[in-house]
């Protein structure tokens, strides 16, 4: 919209995040869920075990840049994570991470609208699903 600096797509109306949804789906992009059950509690060690397996994922594909949205001072457990990750290879991967603000880094909005899309389930999922890849349930 005129003079948005960013989608989030959680706080969007229903018919845009429609229109939006929509649109996402037929970009030629793929992407993979990850995902795992967690509460409150739980939640920072869930995301570090999804974070874990998709830097292996990366890492295996031959990839050399991951951005992460900035989540401020608990950007350093991604680190942490990431960190463990890229100290067990082999080789020089050339591998580079980065957190950002999600203004800053659009492509982030696709994997924002995708993973609140399949979680929503119904009607929201099946408009995402296009561009989904792989579900992996941890």
């Amino acid at each position: 919209m005129p003079g948005q600096r960013e989608l989030h797509f959680y706080h969007e109306k229903a018919p845009r995040r429609r229109a939006l949804s929509d649109k996402i789906a037929r970009l030629p992009v793929v992407v993979r869920i990850y995902q795992t059950s967690c509460t409150p509690r739980t939640g920072e060690i869930a995301r570090q075990t999804c974070l874990e397996l998709a830097v292996a994922d990366l890492l295996k594909m031959g990839a050399h840049r991951l951005v992460i949205d900035s989540r401020a001072e608990r950007d350093r457990f991604d680190g942490k994570t990431i960190g463990k990750q890229l100290h067990g290879q082999q080789v020089d991967c050339n591998f580079s991470y980065e957190h950002n603000a999600s203004e800053l880094e659009p492509l982030c909005w696709i994997a924002d609208t995708a993973g609140w899309c399949f979680g929503a389930g119904g009607d929201w999922r099946r408009r995402i699903m296009p561009i989904i890849d792989d579900v992996i349930e941890l």
